[in-house]
């Protein structure tokens, strides 16, 4: 009695397909994981930079109506709920926080504070604080004041520049902020 060759043939993978399937596989997350928690940051700051931005528009009308710059976020008429100052230098730290109900709906936003900060050595300078706080062993993916949108007044007009905070860079940060931070 003769029996056909294909009835032994076996449905299924063999131990070497399965183990070239999962080294595929592994390669791949090794690759895809930290790229998608870079994105994760990103967009964290992202939002952060939208909502300040939404406060550059004051300032200017602000710098337009008074040839200086703001002080901090009352003198714009914002809705502010706390003034402070901070900083053991000859220029102390000057800004007022604005409402942190108009960020209700962030995850990732504290408060929007505008003034004068040691770091910028220039009115009205905006920066974020975040929801997240950070530990004493720090947490790489943790927000905090990260970087700030800072006016320069030339000729009757206003440029803004990025510039990262003193933490951003120690922390190798600067990775994570809008391109034209970096």
């Amino acid at each position: 009695m003769h029996i056909p060759s294909s009835a032994y043939q076996t449905k299924g993978f063999t131990l070497l397909e399965l183990l070239i399937t999962i080294a595929i596989i592994g390669i791949l997350s090794s690759v895809a994981i930290p790229s998608y928690q870079t994105y994760i940051i990103k967009a964290k700051y992202s939002e952060a930079f939208v909502f300040m931005s939404k406060y550059k528009k004051d300032v200017e009308l602000y710098f337009a109506q008074h040839n200086k710059l703001p002080a901090n976020a009352k003198v714009l008429g914002l809705n502010s709920v706390q003034t402070g100052s901070f900083g053991a230098s000859t220029h102390q730290n000057s800004y007022s926080e604005i409402n942190p109900n108009q960020f209700s709906n962030s995850k990732y936003i504290k408060s929007i504070a505008i003034g004068y900060h040691q770091q910028t050595r220039t009115n009205g300078s905006i920066w974020f604080r975040s929801n997240l706080n950070a530990s004493s062993t720090y947490d790489k993916d943790q927000l905090y004041v990260s970087a700030f949108l800072v006016p320069t007044a030339s000729n009757g007009a206003l440029t803004w520049k990025c510039q990262p905070s003193g933490l951003t860079i120690r922390y190798n940060h600067t990775k994570y902020l809008p391109s034209i931070c970096q």
